[in-house]
């Protein structure tokens, strides 16, 4: 695949390219009619330039200002070519600066452990980007499915009995390097009777300072009944 930065130089090849056609076959036709003027003909045997020669000369000159005409519009297509390869590297750019420079609150740990109270879920967010995140709202999600069924690695609840937030959570901003603590308790009670899968989602969602732009981040984790509710499968991102 060629890069923008190759499609840019051979577009400006071309247009040097074309430029050098064009003052030569321009060249050329004013060297012919300076020395037509000067009488360079008239050392011939006749005097004066015959109508064919006139007419000949008229065919090449409309041919050649045709073709300096499609040189032109060759000029300015590449050149139209050039700033649109020239826009898009400069978008590429602003693309990488803005992914560099933007915070990126990420999910560190998670688990569901069980406690006397029953089980929690303990979630841990940080910023790994290099400016702060800022309006921060975490949501946990319980969904309670009868059964389960597979698509490829991916496990999906089928017939939906029951589902409730177990926490919701907002902070005013997160700075690089910075991390929330997140613990939402599961309420058994809530659980309906038939459950065979549980899934858990997490949702993050946060403000960019510098570009103002609203950025969002989901998780999720499943739960079989009757199982450790110790996580130990690895995080499903749908």
């Amino acid at each position: 695949m060629t890069s923008p930065d190759d499609e840019a130089q051979r577009l400006r090849e071309q247009l040097h390219r074309n430029q050098i056609i064009t003052a030569v076959i321009a060249a050329a036709l004013v060297a012919f009619v300076v020395a037509a003027y000067l009488g360079a003909f008239s050392r011939t045997e006749f005097k004066e330039i015959p109508d064919w020669v006139s007419a000949l000369t008229s065919v090449v000159a409309a041919a050649i200002s045709a073709y300096a005409v499609y040189l032109v519009a060759r000029t300015l297509e590449a050149t139209k070519e050039t700033l649109k390869a020239t826009q898009e590297m400069a978008a590429d750019t602003k693309r990488i600066g803005d992914a560099q420079i933007r915070p990126w609150v990420l999910l560190s740990n998670y688990e569901v452990i069980n406690t006397a109270f029953g089980p929690e879920v303990l979630a841990r967010f940080a910023n790994y980007g290099f400016s702060p995140a800022l309006q921060i709202f975490y949501e946990i999600k319980v969904e309670c499915y009868r059964s389960v069924y597979w698509i490829g690695d991916n496990e999906c609840g089928d017939d939906l009995l029951g589902e409730w937030i177990a926490k919701s959570q907002r902070e005013y901003y997160l700075v690089p390097s910075g991390e929330d603590n997140i613990c939402a308790p599961i309420d058994r009670n809530k659980i309906p009777e038939g459950t065979r899968y549980i899934r858990i989602n997490l949702h993050c969602r946060y403000g960019d300072l510098i570009s103002g732009k609203l950025l969002s981040k989901r998780y999720s984790q499943s739960i079989s009944k009757g199982e450790s509710l110790n996580a130990d499968k690895a995080i499903q991102e749908p």
